[in-house]
């Protein structure tokens, strides 16, 4: 897993910048819904690179999280919520 200062650079990644060639395309990865959240979480890091900007086919996103969560919490929301 990430420190939070490798999260933070990763947050703080401009949109504007990036090279969508270069992109996670999200279509691609594949994880395992058997594996408890926390799992998920660092599988997903580690496939995606970067869990605040990647691709889905040929959209970019950047995904900002708001609250006091941290990034596993509130990651953890979102994959319950899907």
């Amino acid at each position: 897993m990430l420190d939070r200062n490798e999260l933070r650079k990763l947050q703080n990644a401009d949109i504007s910048a990036c090279e969508p060639d270069r992109l996670t395309d999200l279509i691609n990865l594949n994880i395992n819904t058997n594996q408890r959240i926390t799992d998920k979480t660092s599988s997903f890091i580690k496939l995606a690179g970067n869990p605040y900007l990647f691709k889905v086919g040929e959209t970019v996103v950047k995904v900002e999280y708001e609250g006091s969560k941290s990034f596993v919490e509130s990651f953890a929301s979102l994959i319950r919520a899907g």
